[in-house]
């Protein structure tokens, strides 16, 4: 299973539109449910649940830090 690479989602977050973040934490999230459905079901998956849940973070943690901008 692949390990999320913080610093390089933070990087390439830092460079997206505050609704190209909001669209990609959806998206995350969504893809979130699909690997855990995924998983139960006994499928392997590159990208597990918690990667995607991290992703999000990562986005969600971006555009927080704007609101004061």
């Amino acid at each position: 299973m692949q390990s999320i690479n913080w610093k390089a989602v933070e990087e390439k977050a830092k460079g997206m539109t505050s609704e190209e973040l909001r669209f990609a934490r959806l998206d995350c999230l969504e893809a979130g449910k699909v690997a855990w459905e995924n998983e139960k079901a006994g499928v392997a998956v590159s990208k597990t649940q918690g990667y995607y849940h991290d992703e999000a973070g990562i986005y969600f943690k971006e555009l927080e830090s704007r609101k004061g901008k």
